[in-house]
This record gives C-alpha cells, structure tokens and sequence, in this order.
C-alpha cells in the first residue's frame, strides 16, 4: 500500500516543480500540498474506502485548482494552458472515476462529475460519463431529463436529445415527465427551425438545407402531436397531465390546432370525468389570460360573455354527469364570479348563486364544504336568518361536519347573550355526532376558545367530560387532559389543577407526557413546591422507570439543582437498576454531560 502511496506521489512532484517555478505557489505550499494528498492517497488504499474520503480529496483538488487559475490571474500568465495544469485536470478526473467506480449509486456524485466535465470543456469525457450515469440509474427520470436538456440546450443536438428521451420512455412507459419533456423538445425544436428560416429568408418548400427538416408536417407541429397521442395512449386517465400539454403550447408560437386537439381528447376520451369537463368550461377563460397581457383592462361585457359560455359547458356537464363534484366545480365558478363585481351585476350573479345552491341541495349533490359556502354566502349578503335554516338543514345532511357545527354555533352565539344550558346541551350533542378523535379534539379547541370569552366553569368541566367519553385514542384524550389542565390553572389556580392531576393520574392509561405537562406546570410556579414535584416523578417512575430514561435525568437534575444533592446518588443507582437495554446506554451517556454542565 505504501508502495503505491509513494509512487502517486511521485508522479505529482513534476506538476508542482513547474507551479513553483511560475510562483503559483511557494516552496512550503507545496510541501503542504505533497502532505495533504499523501494523507488522502492513504485513505483510498484502505481495504474498505469510504466515500467520504473521495469527496473530501475531490473538493481539496478542486479547492487547489480554484486558487492555481486565481493565482496565474494575478501574475498576468497569457498562456491558456500551462504544463502542469493538464495534470490537474487529469487527476480530477481519475478521482471521479474511482469514486464512481465503487459509489455509482450516488445520483450527487455523477451530477457533480458532469458539472466538472463541462467546467473544464471535456466534451469526449462528458458523453462517456453521462451514458454511464443512464446505464447505472435506467430508472431515474430527471437524469434522462437533464442530459437531453443538455443535448438540446448546450450542444444544439436534437437527434441524440431525441434519442436519449425515446430510449428512457422505452424504460419508463408511464412516466408524465418524460412526456413532456419530448413534447416540449419537439415542440421548440419546431420553433427554432422557424425562426431560423425566416430570419435566412428561406421558404417552406425549399430543401437546399440538408440539415434541416422542411416538410409541411414537420413545420405544423406534427411531430409533436404525434408525441402527445402516444402520451395519452399510456396514460389516458389523468386530466392533469393532458393539461400541462396546454400550457407547453402557449410556450411556443403557433398553439390554436395543436391546443384544440387536446381539448378535442378531453371531451372525447374522458366524457364521464368531472375534471375534464371543468377544463373544457374554463377553456374560453384561460385563452384569454394566456393570449391578453393585461385582463385587468377587460370590461364587464366581456367577462359576462366569457362567464355565460363556461356556464352553458357546466349545465351540458350536468346533463351527463350530475356528480357532486361536476356541482362543485360549477359552483366554486360561479362564486369566484361574485368578487369581481359591484352594484346591479353583483346582485345579479349573487342571485344566480344563490339559486344554484338551491338547486344542488335539491339534487342532493351539497357537499359539507358547499352548504358552508352557501351559508356565508348568505351571511355576506346580510341574510343571517336564511343562514340559519341552511345550517340546520345542512346538519341534518352531515351530523358528523365539525366545520358545519361551528358555523351553526358561531350563528347561535349571535344570537343569545351567553353560553346558556340549551346552547351547552347543543354543544355536548354534537361532540357526540362526531366520527373521529381529531373532530373531537377541533369541537374540544373551539370550546376552550369559547370558554376565555366567558365565565363557564361547570360547562367546561361538562364538555370536558362529554369529549373524554367520546374519544377512543389515548394520544387524543392525553392532548384533552393537557389542555383541560392548562385551562383549570389560569382560572382555578395551582391548588384545583392539583386535585385534577392527582384525579387523573389514578388512571393507568395516562402517558408519560401528561406527567411531564404535569411537571411542567409546578415548575413554572412563583415558588416550585419540592415536594409536589417529588411525588409527581416517584408517581410517573412507577409507570414509566423503566422505560425513560429523561424522567430519572430530570429528577435528578432538580435535585441537584434546588433539591438534595445527596438523593442524586440513590436516584442514580435506581434508575441502573430499573432501565434496560439501549435505555441505559442513553441515561450513562447523558448523566456525564449532566455532571459536566451543572
């Protein structure tokens, strides 16, 4: 290994000599160099090499090769090339390639190779390594990606840009990106060609360019919708991705026929689909954003056309597919209107809207979300009492709609002065409608935000209860009992928290949490009881001794800190005996920096 060491070494004494005789570096430099790759030269002849050890050698060479062209900057050198510097270059290389060799799983290292490669204008090694990269990672889309960008992009390649992008959909079938990536390829390509041939004055039908391709169907985008065809063949399902086509096209110069063709597919192929049917209504809208720079100059009359014609497209939907989503889209439409309105037009598409929730609710197709839509529709219209009945009507439909029971209540609270006893009785009602802990604990939350604003002790502790019952998690009745015991310390005090703490630590499902809440809360008093803080550990170590090793660490450091420094070698010696495993490891390990730093 030595052997070898020394004669790397060697090899590399030639390159100096001539960066000292050119005043790159001084005689100690160096020396410093010569000693800090011998030290790295050793690292890679370890029978087990890590990849740390090449990166960090790397980005010493590439740290050295910044400040040897700094350097010959400074001095004035005209010479592009310098004897030595191939030699830099050289040894960079081998370094990758090493890496490569034994880490070829490692996506960042290949990135940061061709970075290297075009940095240094090593175009023959470039195209080795990015194929090697393919061939290793055949499954990593954004590297196609990426080297036929660069094809495309830096080296004006198409046809090995265009190869590479087939190959990788030959091994990715089904991947969107790849999609669009050769359609955006083509599709600019088409564009390049134009323009260059107009800016040489060269006609359609004129093949003096060999080079070039001049067919009708080429220069019409043919190509590219052929790409697009073939996209949808293998994935013919997702509205999404047929759309982001759309905005590829509006990339480029010439998009009507080529976007009509897409919005053709949608109607064709995906008639029974909500999605594109609310693309092919927002058509008209869309154009417009895309083609007017500025839609703020568009008068009412022509948004009022835009919105009729998208409207007739959702009412045609209705007739094929009267879904709850299909009613949701054309509703979300038609309240997005409403804000851009003012005065008799206002009033106008809020009376339209207004009878198109009616008109849901009658087809049963209201969504949760849609009937609160409508309700503050309603209540933005000044029409608090329609809300009201809307409310009522929509919990009839969803009894289990946490957002729906706190508009109701936020409607109720408007209405009376105070949290009554039939208002608590709706209350507790509701908690009991709910399907899951996380509604429970939403409905828990508005409640204790309700309870601030209000002197409601005994409703509090009733809802408390009410909300304990129904919960069937601990983790959600843990995060109840925390709050609940926060809440009882601000408007009770220490002494009723305490009686509750004690209450519910009775009972085996109480976590290790809770307890630290618990700790937490005595430590935060003016002046810490000792002892309540005593019997809270000893309660939560005959639970969790065994198991947490922090619990044992935090009662020691009280101890030590404002207790009994005598308890702390007992307390030590206990929590030995009671952990186990990595537990004890973790409680050895932090015990030492606990005594180092108190």
């Amino acid at each position: 290994m030595a052997e070898y060491v020394f004669q790397n070494v060697e090899g590399m004494l030639p390159e100096l000599e001539e960066m000292e005789r050119l005043e790159l570096f001084t005689k100690d430099e160096i020396k410093c160099i010569v000693k800090r790759r011998t030290a790295f030269e050793y690292k890679l002849q370890k029978r087990i090499v890590q990849e740390a050890d090449f990166l960090r050698y790397i980005q010493y060479e590439l740290n050295l090769d910044l400040l040897r062209k700094r350097r010959k900057k400074q001095h004035a050198i005209q010479q592009k090339i310098l004897p030595g510097e191939a030699v830099f270059i050289k040894r960079l290389h081998l370094l990758f390639q090493s890496a490569l060799k034994k880490f070829s799983s490692d996506v960042k290292l290949w990135l940061q190779y061709i970075e290297f490669c075009k940095q240094v204008g090593s175009i023959t090694a470039l195209g080795r390594v990015v194929g090697r990269m393919l061939q290793a990672h055949p499954n990593n889309t954004s590297l196609w990606i990426t080297a036929a960008k660069y094809e495309f992009e830096d080296r004006n390649n198409i046809k090995t840009a265009r190869t590479l992008l087939q190959r990788a959909l030959r091994l990715n079938p089904k991947c969107s990106n790849l999609w669009l990536e050769y359609f955006r390829l083509e599709l600019l390509y088409v564009d390049k060609v134009k323009k260059r041939r107009k800016l040489l004055g060269v006609d359609a039908g004129n093949e003096e360019d060999a080079e070039e391709p001049t067919s009708s169907d080429f220069i019409s985008g043919k190509t590219a919708r052929i790409v697009y065809k073939n996209a949808i063949q293998n994935i013919p399902d997702d509205v999404e991705f047929r759309l982001k086509f759309i905005n590829i096209y509006y990339l480029s110069d010439d998009w009507e026929e080529g976007i009509d063709e897409v919005y053709q597919s949608l109607s064709e192929d995906l008639a029974n689909s909500a999605d594109a049917w609310n693309a092919l209504a927002w058509r008209g809208v869309n154009r417009v954003k895309a083609v007017k720079n500025n839609i703020s100059n568009m008068t009412d009359s022509e948004w009022l056309e835009l919105e009729a014609e998208r409207n007739k497209i959702f009412q045609e939907a209705l007739k094929n597919i009267e879904t709850e989503m299909m009613w949701d889209y054309y509703m979300e439409a038609c309240f997005s209107d409403v804000e851009r309105y003012s005065g008799s037009i206002l009033q106008k598409k809020v009376t339209d809207l207004l009878q198109l929730f009616q008109s849901a609710n009658k087809a049963k197709k209201l969504s949760a979300e849609k009937y609160l839509l409508w309700i503050k529709t309603l209540l933005q219209n000044g029409n608090s009492k329609e809300a009201s009945k809307v409310c009522k009507l929509s919990l009839k439909v969803f009894p289990s709609s946490v957002m729906l029971w706190k508009q109701y209540f936020i409607l109720q609270l408007s209405d009376i002065s105070g949290l009554t006893a039939d208002f608590l009785d709706e209350f507790c009602e509701a908690v009991g409608q709910l399907d899951s802990d996380h509604d429970v604990m939403s409905m828990w939350n508005y409640w204790l935000e309700l309870s601030m604003s209000h002197d409601a002790s005994e409703a509090l502790q009733r809802v408390y209860n009410r909300c304990i019952t129904v919960c069937t998690n601990n983790e959600a009745i843990t995060k109840i009992n925390e709050s609940y015991l926060e809440v009882v310390v601000l408007k009770d005090g220490i002494k009723s928290a305490r009686q509750l703490y004690k209450r519910l630590c009775k009972d085996n499902s109480v976590s290790v949490s809770f307890y630290q809440k618990c700790l937490s809360i005595e430590q935060s008093q003016a002046v810490p009881s000792l002892r309540h803080l005593r019997k809270l550990y000893e309660t939560a170590l005959e639970s969790f001794g065994c198991e947490t090793p922090d619990l044992w660490l935090d009662y020691i450091k009280l101890e030590l800190t404002d207790g009994d420094s005598e308890m702390v070698s007992k307390l030590h010696w206990r929590a030995m005996k009671s952990l186990s495993g990595d537990n004890v490891e973790q409680f050895v390990t932090k015990y030492t920096l606990l005594q180092h730093s108190v």
